[in-house]
Order: C-alpha cells, then structure tokens, then sequence
C-alpha cells in the first residue's frame, strides 16, 4: 500500500450575526459598562434574576422592581480545561456557573485569580460553594465580557 504524506491546513470561521436583546438584557449590558451588575425583582413571589428577565419563570409576571447587586458571588458547579486547544483563543481555563447574591437563576462566566503551576492542580483547588467576587475590564463597551472573570474572596 502506498503512504501518503499527512497534509496539515489551518481553517478559521467567523460567523457574523446580530441578536436583539430585550429591555432587560440591554439593560443589564448598560450596566455592565458601568461596572454594575443589575438584577430584576418579580412583583409576586419576589424572585430575584441576575442575569435580569423579561418575565420571571415562575409566576410569568413582568419583574419591575431592578436592583444593583453588590456583585458577591457563589460557584454553583465548574469545568476545568486541562490543555489549551491548538488554534483557539487563549482563555482562562476555569468556566463557572454564577450565582450573584440570592438569584434565582444562574450565568457562565469565567472564574481566575487563583494561582496554579499546572491546570491539573485547579481540579483540586477550585470548589463549589466558593466565594466570589467580580473582576472589571479596564475599559468597558456594555458587553458581558465586561466583567473579566469572577475570583475568589479571601
């Protein structure tokens, strides 16, 4: 049987796209740039969303009452990269689900600020339950990934 030599080619995909956000979305993203993160207060079981909603889940009402949160944090669960993917990004090896103050609900972010010589020992030192607090970017457009990533309080 013959060889044939191995041909390597290096691809890269960008899909444009543009989404609406809703009022509660936008807002939270306008809070975002302020370096706030904003939640909304169901009227009838007073339930608090963080990220916001356009209605709550549960009793399907329109949450009126927006609060500023003071952006303490809890990790709810976590996932640890062990290797860095050839050809992506570099990005923080540690994804969180948030939950800000008494949410009811949850977001994916980034958790960092924790040091580490190889990624193998973050499944160690990474817990749910931690305590966390936001880290900001510098400069800021109203974007999600205006907050940096969540670390833990001492």
């Amino acid at each position: 049987m013959e060889e044939i030599a191995v041909k390597r080619t290096v691809y890269s995909w960008h899909a444009r796209y543009k989404v609406t956000l809703g009022e509660a979305y936008a807002r939270f993203l306008e809070g975002m740039k302020q370096k706030k993160i904003l939640g909304n207060i169901c009227p009838v079981c007073n339930g608090l969303y963080v990220p916001p909603r356009p209605f709550c889940d549960k009793c399907l009402e329109q949450p009126s009452e927006w609060i500023e949160t003071d952006g303490m944090a809890t990790l709810v669960t976590f996932n640890v990269a062990l290797i860095q993917l050839p050809g992506l990004p570099e990005v923080y090896p540690i994804t969180g689900m948030i939950k800000v103050g008494n949410s009811v609900t949850n977001f994916l972010h980034f958790v960092s600020g924790i040091e580490y010589d190889d990624r193998g020992e973050l499944v160690e030192k990474v817990k749910v339950g931690m305590k966390l607090r936001p880290v900001w970017k510098e400069k800021r457009v109203g974007d999600i990934l205006d907050l940096d990533y969540f670390e833990p309080v001492s």
